[in-house]
């Protein structure tokens, strides 16, 4: 045997010896396909090889890690492809890395060896935000009105946080947030209940301004003291229920109109029971309570606020709020209707002699207005009124204005002949009247009155000012 035979026979005996390590490539598809790549909470990772290897090396080699070290999960085949799914869901925002470093034989007897590092991030690449801090601590104790605080790693979605936040048992509060949005304060809308155990949740539903899932769900609980606060009242307004915006309008009670409700609004929930008992306003009118709210209450008068009356509001110690808790004194309120009484200022007269006016020191004064009549045995009145009138409004008054002869029994009542009313001058009601009677002899002498009463609904304006005093003037007929 030649020499080149026994290399030749050497070499191959080599080669029985140990696998064939294959210089061809094996190709590995990945998922991700890049580094920094982002998986799905929901699903796995995997490698798939461009030719069948050994199931049970590759398991082996396969690892995936977070930043505590080596992560759980389970490893499955599809074909030529190795699925790898955590026991738990990635945790958005974490860094993973997917490692398959060392040899492995295929079915042909090939062996390749491979080192592929492929970092990733679950859900999200910022992390996830986290409740860093919270007040009261748990099974903390606060007062009624007492706020409480929660502290976030990252800015958070404020609108997610109301619609998730829970509170148990049920109470309505508010929520406000700094500038950053990484601290949030929830205030009761009226006050805790006392002597109550509440428990707060924080669920994953609530995300980072950059959508990021709470990385948790947090948990805590507290106590409400036995409440002990005094009510005071916070509010006191003039009110007028809006049909449009649903709800009341306020006003300054130095503004009130005398068609407003009153408005009452208390520090605490109140017991309303006690409220028919503790209210009073004089002088007394009738007016209808309407308990808005646990802590609102109106009382709107059935007729008017009398024009420039001023009245006193009181309310007794015999209010309680819910809790039992009773003002720490009587509280007393005044206010006037910012709407002023309708009066008669001046009379003109047609014929003008021999006054051409009277004003209220003439009619008040006693002795009978001395007017003339025309040779048509008329007279005007021209009434000039403090308050401005408009044409629905001078229909009413007309009603109410009477003029009738008094003195003797005999004499008979003048006619309205004549109604004059001009918007552009609307103080003014011009009156005509016919068939006065002139005395037949100086010894003979003829009375009327002209009467104009207090009354709400026949003399008030569109703003609501009315004659408060009734008006009552004498006039004798006098010869020329």
């Amino acid at each position: 045997m030649c020499r080149r035979s026994l290399l030749l026979l050497a070499a191959a005996c080599s080669l029985a010896a140990c696998g064939f390590v294959s210089l061809e490539e094996l190709s590995v598809q990945t998922y991700p396909a890049q580094k920094d790549g982002i998986v799905a909470t929901s699903d796995p990772v995997w490698l798939e090889f461009s030719a069948a290897v050994n199931r049970t090396a590759a398991e082996t080699l396969l690892k995936v890690q977070d930043p505590q070290g080596s992560v759980a999960g389970d490893r499955r085949w599809s074909q030529n492809r190795l699925e790898f799914m955590p026991l738990s869901p990635w945790v958005p925002g974490t860094r993973y890395v997917l490692r398959f470093t060392g040899s492995i034989d295929t079915e042909d007897g090939l062996t390749y060896t491979l080192n592929l590092i492929m970092p990733f991030y679950g859900g999200f690449r910022d992390s996830p935000p986290r409740l860093l801090s919270f007040s009261p601590p748990t099974e903390g104790i606060v007062g009624g009105g007492d706020p409480l605080s929660f502290a976030f790693s990252a800015p958070m979605d404020v609108e997610l946080f109301v619609e998730h936040f829970r509170l148990s048992p049920s109470s309505e509060h508010a929520s406000s947030w700094n500038a950053e949005q990484t601290a949030c304060t929830v205030t009761p809308k009226t006050h805790w209940e006392s002597l109550t155990r509440y428990s707060w949740t924080l669920p994953t539903e609530m995300r980072s301004a950059l959508s990021v899932p709470l990385a948790e769900e947090y948990q805590g609980h507290f106590r409400v003291l036995q409440d002990t606060t005094a009510p005071t009242l916070q509010s006191f307004q003039g009110a007028v229920w809006d049909d449009g915006g649903g709800g009341y309008v306020l006003y300054d009670p130095v503004a009130l109109d005398n068609d407003m409700a009153l408005w009452f609004e208390f520090s605490e929930e109140m017991d309303w029971g006690t409220w028919a008992q503790a209210f009073s306003v004089q002088p007394a009118v009738q007016a209808l309570t309407t308990y808005v709210s646990p802590r609102v209450v109106t009382v709107d008068p059935l007729d008017l606020w009398i024009p420039e009356q001023q009245y006193s509001v009181t309310i007794s110690t015999d209010l309680k709020d819910r809790g039992g808790n009773r003002p720490a004194a009587q509280i007393t309120r005044s206010f006037t209707p910012d709407v002023p009484a309708q009066r008669l200022v001046r009379i003109e007269n047609t014929p003008s002699t021999p006054t051409p006016a009277y004003f209220p020191a003439d009619w008040t004064a006693g002795d009978p207005l001395a007017i003339e009549i025309s040779l048509a045995e008329e007279h005007t009145f021209t009434l000039q009124f403090s308050e401005p009138y408009e044409v629905p409004d001078v229909e009413r008054l007309l009603q109410a204005v009477v003029l009738e002869a008094s003195y003797p029994p005999t004499l008979s009542d003048p006619t309205l002949e004549w109604i004059s009313f001009q918007a552009l001058d609307p103080r003014r009601l011009l009156l005509t009247y016919g068939r006065f009677q002139n005395p037949p002899s100086a010894q003979v002498r003829h009375f009327y009155r002209l009467a104009i009463p207090a009354d709400k609904t026949a003399t008030a304006n569109s703003r609501g000012s009315y004659v408060t005093e009734a008006v009552t003037i004498h006039f004798e007929v006098v010869g020329p």
